[in-house]
Formats: C-alpha cells, sequence, structure tokens
C-alpha cells in the first residue's frame, strides 16, 4: 500500500532509450534491471556520481537520477530520462 501511494506522488520519467538501472551512480556498479526505452518510472533525486561516457548520444557526463523503475530502486544517466 506504501508503494501504490509513493508511485501516485512521483514525478514521472521516460526512458530516452534502453538504459541500464544500477546499483550506485557509477558505471562499474551492478546492473539491477534493463528500463526499456518509452516506459515510464519515478524521480527520487538528482545525484552527482561517476563519469560516464556516451550515454544516450552525450559524449561524458556525471549527473545520474535516483529512480523506481516497476520496484527497482537504483541509478541512470541523468540524459537517458526525461520528465513527462
Amino acid at each position: 500500500m506504501t508503494t501504490v501511494a509513493a508511485t501516485a506522488k512521483c514525478k514521472s520519467l521516460t526512458a530516452l532509450s534502453n538504459v541500464n538501472v544500477r546499483k550506485s551512480a557509477s558505471t562499474k556498479s551492478t546492473i539491477l534491471r534493463l528500463w526499456y526505452k518509452g516506459t515510464k518510472g519515478c524521480d527520487i533525486k538528482g545525484v552527482d556520481g561517476g563519469s560516464y561516457k556516451n550515454a544516450c548520444g552525450i559524449k561524458s557526463y556525471h549527473y545520474w537520477r535516483k529512480v523506481n523503475y516497476r520496484g527497482t530502486v537504483g541509478y541512470v544517466p541523468n540524459v537517458c530520462v526525461k520528465y513527462s
């Protein structure tokens, strides 16, 4: 019941491409699951983390989003999602 309430109040994000949801804000972190292009998840907060290269058309960047995608809480490159 708590999950449903939290999901209803989240800021919705849409994946711009297939993207790995990771355990921490690093490309070396464990992959928890794949977030599929065009599907929605919930934004939790933005975080500064490890650098990533060639993610979703961006050569290099270091800002990540902590997200909840279908019950999995993890991190994705900020440039791979947009508010929807």
